[in-house]
């Protein structure tokens, strides 16, 4: 008796059938199914219908009905099945046994409606069928686009122009002259619950509905034709629905015998161009396929980190889509964590915009050419600011559970944001495909990872780095949440507690993909507090750092390699304000910069190993500003003009060098003869120097940055 306390929809599935004398009946016979206990359904989607006449999906599917209707309906139940297979369905003639309906009074919870008549209990099985079991399990047939839906006949069932008429979206909607004749909202009302209506047009004798799909015309059709307007109406006033005419070119199209000796005669013609010139044909059809240039598939593509194109190139090919300020700002609003890219691809905007930048627009700014190199307008006519975060993932699952990079991005970001502006930013959660991926998704990510650094290095993104984890008062202060993230239990995004996800606290200066992040924005002409790294002592650290994948190591080394030479060749400047750590660094880094013209560093301890190395840097005009020098740096400057001609102007400010240290610079200043050399606004010649007492002037040196 358990089982007789279930809902209706959670009984067992697979109704009993009685035989095949309903289905080997003309469609015109009269059936009857016992005694007052019965019914008939119409079962949608059952095959799939005929788009054209050359579609022989319909040759294959002629025995759906027999595996997806018996899931249909629940167990208990006597049923025959009468296919239409033109119309894509079937009807379903039901008789409920005493038992069955026992079932379904016992079924009905305490409080709930009781049926009270066989009407009750037929419109109760057609709702828990159509409206619970279809639309939760998505059951769909063989071949078939949409899934299963399952209405109940009201009106006649067995029409003898059935095979007449072929179906049409559109439904035309007839009434009687005496008969009173509905709104349209009443009429509205009606027909939308048997699928999306894109029309609905009234006229003197009814209405022209025009319905998105095929399948929901042809459901009205079969489940309203006959039936009363309103329930206990007179049956001279019924329903009256007949489907729209096509047209001529509609009825020439679905004509396979139209069709067929015009193919015969194109490949009567292909066959005959074929014996007459074959190595013609053969060219014209197949193209020849491109020769590939040596060593091409070991020598991946090389974006330019100044050109604005060359980002969007690789947005492009990559497959990079970038998530809009605004869509975060909205998560902000409603409490929501950032979504996987898989789900961010279908969140749209309250305004209507998509949450992630679509394809379409990255290729519509593509096509702005060189108009292009004053800034990227969106089609709203806005200009595009490009940001990076570079970020902690704090646990497995999810990079950011209690939302607090979320606020420090929307609080960085924001300000970019205006009447005129838009920001449109890369973050890996929402902009690349996450755990689990396709082969297709996997493919598009490993691409992109391949040049991970342009959305880092290139001078046209503002990058933001976040090194803080959350709080812990704000980690307490959420306990017990909820996010949606994808659980390997379930094979599916759920919601799950915070507190059940892998945590990780591993701070950001031990992350090897957060160090790579920082490096290559190292790289950029806005930051310079940090120098490029050489690649020999990026590998060490990145040794010592501490990957979710090992074999991200070798990858993000191979990026770093590629992209410190790069800039290494490009750059001709450098202006840099360093902590005493990053001093070693740039003695090591100098050697590749083989273009260097001006060197500007302030407010750095360099010592006597750091200001060497810049003097033999090759650059021709040299800036150092309070940078610590005294007179046994001035010496080993002093040393390293001896050695190098490439130095044109060398400018020293706000220094602690006596007669001793400017005796070794004149010195030096003798050897080539074309240096010039200012310590404190007072220049020094190889003849002679200025008195050093009085005061200097101060001159004003350009911002922090490289070229």
């Amino acid at each position: 008796m358990r089982a007789l306390n279930r809902p209706l929809a959670q009984l067992q599935l697979g109704g009993a059938r009685r035989g095949n004398a309903w289905q080997a009946a003309k469609p015109t016979e009269q059936r009857t199914v016992g005694l007052s206990y019965h019914g008939v359904l119409w079962v949608a989607n059952v095959y799939p219908t005929q788009a054209h006449c050359f579609d022989f999906r319909p040759l294959c599917t002629r025995n759906n009905h027999e595996t997806l209707i018996p899931q249909l309906l629940p167990s208990g139940l006597e049923f025959d099945v009468v296919p239409r297979q033109r119309e894509g369905g079937a009807f379903v003639y039901f008789r409920m046994p005493p038992t069955f309906v026992l079932q379904v009074l016992l079924s009905a919870k305490p409080g709930a409606f009781m049926p009270k008549s066989v009407d009750d209990i037929i419109s109760q099985m057609t709702r828990d069928i159509g409206g619970k079991f279809v639309k939760t399990h998505h059951v769909r047939a063989r071949l078939c686009p949409h899934r299963a839906r399952v209405h109940r006949v009201l009106g006649m069932h067995s029409f003898a122009d059935r095979e007449s008429a072929p179906p049409s979206s559109q439904i035309h909607v007839k009434f009687g002259v005496t008969a009173k004749k509905p709104t349209e909202e009443e009429m509205y009302e009606v027909l939308v619950r048997y699928g999306q209506l894109d029309t609905l047009v009234g006229s003197s004798a009814g209405f022209l509905a025009s319905f998105r799909h095929i399948f929901a015309a042809i459901a009205v059709r079969n489940c309203l034709h006959g039936a009363p307007l309103k329930q206990g109406q007179k049956e001279a006033t019924t329903w009256a629905l007949e489907y729209k005419q096509p047209s001529v070119w509609e009825t020439v199209a679905a004509n396979f015998r139209f069709w067929l000796p015009l193919y015969l005669l194109a490949i009567c013609c292909l066959i005959v161009r074929w014996s007459y010139d074959p190595p013609a044909f053969v060219q014209y059809f197949v193209p020849a396929a491109p020769v590939p240039d040596e060593g091409a598939e070991d020598t991946p593509i090389q974006y330019s980190l100044k050109d604005p194109l060359a980002l969007v190139q690789y947005l492009v090919q990559g497959d990079v889509r970038l998530v809009r300020l605004a869509y975060l700002l909205e998560l902000q609003e409603s409490g929501l964590p950032w979504p996987r890219r898989q789900e961010a691809e279908n969140a749209v905007l309250k305004s209507g915009e998509t949450a992630l930048v679509t394809m379409g627009e990255l290729h519509e700014i593509q096509s702005q050419g060189t108009r292009a190199r004053r800034g990227f307008y969106s089609r709203s006519g806005k200009l595009i600011h490009f940001g990076s975060v570079s970020h902690c993932w704090e646990s497995r699952e999810h990079p950011d559970p209690w939302n607090f990079q979320l606020d420090e991005t929307i609080r960085r970001f924001r300000d970019m944001e205006g009447e005129r502006s838009e920001v449109w930013l890369f973050i890996d959660f929402p902009c690349l495909y996450q755990y689990p991926r396709d082969n297709t998704q996997s493919h598009i990510f490993q691409r992109a990872l391949s040049a991970m650094h342009v959305l880092y290095a290139h001078e046209h993104v503002k990058v933001e780095i976040l090194s803080d984890l959350t709080p812990d008062a704000v980690r307490l202060k959420q306990r017990g949440r909820h996010i949606a993230v994808y659980s390997e239990n379930y094979s599916r995004v759920e919601p799950l507690t915070v507190d059940s996800l892998l945590m990780n606290r591993v701070p950001y200066d031990q992350r090897g993909w957060c160090q790579a992040e920082q490096e290559w924005a190292s790289l950029r002409a806005t930051f310079a507090q940090r120098v490029p790294t050489p690649p020999a002592l990026f590998s060490q650290r990145m040794d010592n750092c501490k990957f979710t994948h090992r074999d991200d190591s070798s990858l993000v080394k191979e990026l770093q390699e590629k992209i410190f030479m790069q800039k290494a060749q490009e750059t001709i400047k450098l202006n840099l304000q360093l902590a005493g750590e990053q001093v070693p660094v740039l003695c090591a880094a100098l050697p590749y910069f083989a273009h260097l013209e001006t060197v500007i560093v302030r407010d750095t301890k360099l010592g006597c190993e750091g200001a060497r190395a810049i003097v033999e840097s090759g650059a021709a005009d040299i800036h150092l500003d309070n940078c610590h020098l005294g007179d046994a740096e001035a010496i080993a400057i002093a040393e390293a003009l001896e050695r190098t001609a490439s130095v044109q102007q060398l400018n020293l400010r706000t220094t602690k060098i006596s007669l001793a240290g400017v005796d070794a610079l004149q010195r030096a200043a003798r050897i080539f003869g074309g240096v010039s050399i200012s310590l404190d606004g007072q220049r020094i010649t190889g003849s002679t120097h200025a008195s050093l007492k009085g005061p200097c002037p101060r001159a004003s040196t350009p911002a922090n940055g490289t070229e």
